[in-house]
């Protein structure tokens, strides 16, 4: 029988699973990763928030959506549609602080719990409004704008036809730790609802016009580089790639011919008991566009944003200016290059939100740059790839937790990665690149020696 949760996205799946169960295991404390916090059980008014969001006509949200909220209202969609009564997805705007100022959260070398949360609540809302029918365009029913400012609590605004706008303040509670960890309470976080009075509903309607005015509809864009700066003089496997910036890109959008998108490509290795290991994701439509039913490395392309953590203030909308302003940021170099810490950033992103751990940049071994074309399509992809090794104990095992919170990540030994039938499975990539990724990539680190023009 078909299992009805391999339709749902990652992030929410692994929400489900954590509610009413206990927290997992401090992670920090064996070997620098970090893992969302399990939240404790939901309370009948957090449900009962959640069941009107889901039968309103327009949502309002400010701030940040708490993560786990996504999978509820998924839970409470399925039964609604099960029960096969009459109801639509409600119209949603959801108002959150831009990344220029969540960025300024970030850990020295982890993304940190406020960007954690912050990316949870926009992928959850986007899993939960995805097109559906699948015909049905997903802007029609939600739009994201960012605002320069920090509120990291949610208000929920619901609006229907049989009943005046409610407001609504769901907040999370700070993370406790007992003193010994691994108890009940350790790493517990908690939904607290408070309904807003009508005579402070005015107040918050002129707030929430003010962001309306002043906020700006959240457009990521992905660097696009230059292909004239490596076909002219192609270099040995593993240094290949030159970053030289050409233009921003709307993310997610058909990128122009003769232009080279660019992204950190991450192969996650492990040691087991039967010998080493990698793990591939199985690339649907679920989790991907491209090379579907392919088994692959986990890969995420680079955002402007990636290159701009230091910045405080938000990039200019047009895409022309903010180019300059990224320049001008570098100390207006003669050769405009993607920095190496903006592709760790993004495989940083690839690893929270494809397998649930905030990993430390300087875990991540940088093993070479890849450059591909594309077959027939006058496009290239330019690649940093890089190596972790995930750490295994009894205390907390990244392995188990990735599989957990991912179902479709696939354990493969390396001594069959490219034995019939595994290969045929395989992306292109892994398959054109075998001498060089078994030599470079899935080498340990006492195998593997960096050439000195792939380090940097």
């Amino acid at each position: 029988m078909p299992d009805p949760d391999r339709d749902m996205p990652a992030e929410v799946r692994a929400a489900q699973r954590a509610l009413n169960k206990r927290a997992m295991p401090e992670a920090e404390a064996v070997g620098g990763t970090a893992e969302i916090s399990a939240p404790g059980p939901v309370s009948s008014a957090v449900d009962d928030l959640l069941t009107r969001m889901l039968k309103a006509e327009q949502v309002d949200i400010i701030g940040v959506l708490p993560w786990q909220c996504a999978a509820r209202l998924i839970e409470f969609q399925r039964d609604l549609e099960q029960r096969q009564e009459n109801w639509q997805l409600p119209s949603v705007r959801y108002f959150t602080p831009s990344s220029a100022r969540i960025t300024l959260y970030r850990h020295k070398e982890l993304l940190g719990p406020i960007v954690r949360h912050w990316v949870a609540g926009i992928n959850g809302l986007r899993n939960w409004l995805r097109p559906w029918p699948l015909q049905a365009p997903e802007s029609a029913r939600l739009r994201i704008y960012e605002f320069n400012d920090i509120y990291l609590d949610c208000i929920v605004y619901t609006k229907s036809s049989d009943r005046d706008t409610e407001v609504t303040l769901l907040s999370q509670l700070p993370q406790l730790k007992s003193p010994s960890p691994g108890s009940p309470a350790s790493n517990v976080t908690d939904l607290v609802v408070c309904r807003i009075s009508d005579d402070q509903i005015a107040r918050l309607d002129r707030y929430r016009q003010a962001l309306v005015d002043r906020a700006h509809l959240m457009v990521p864009r992905h660097v696009l580089c230059r292909s004239d700066s490596n076909t002219q003089e192609p270099g040995a496997p593993g240094s290949e790639f030159k970053p030289v910036i050409l233009q921003l890109h709307p993310n997610r959008t058909l990128y122009p011919e003769g232009t080279v998108s660019v992204g950190a490509l991450i192969a996650v290795c492990c040691s087991t008991a039967r010998g080493d290991g990698i793990l591939l994701k199985e690339r649907t439509p679920r989790n991907s566009y491209d090379d579907l039913g392919k088994l692959s490395l986990l890969s995420e392309r680079v955002l402007a944003e990636d290159m701009s953590a230091d910045l405080s203030e938000q990039l200019d909308p047009d895409d022309d200016r903010a180019l300059e302003e990224l320049w001008l940021w570098a100390g207006r170099p003669t050769s405009f290059e993607i920095p190496e810490s903006a592709f760790r950033h993004a495989a940083q992103r690839e690893l929270f939100v494809t397998c649930g751990l905030d990993v430390p940049a300087d875990r991540l071994e940088l093993r070479g740059r890849c450059f591909l074309e594309r077959e027939g399509e006058n496009k290239y992809l330019g690649l940093y790839v890089y190596r972790l090794e995930l750490l295994r104990d009894a205390v907390f095992d990244e392995l188990d937790y990735a599989q957990r919170w991912e179902e479709d990540l696939r354990l493969v030994l390396l001594s069959e990665l490219y034995q019939p039938p595994m290969r045929k499975r395989l992306n292109r990539l892994l398959r054109e690149r075998e001498a060089w990724m078994k030599a470079s990539v899935f080498a340990s680190s006492r195998e593997f020696t960096a050439p000195e023009r792939v380090t940097q």
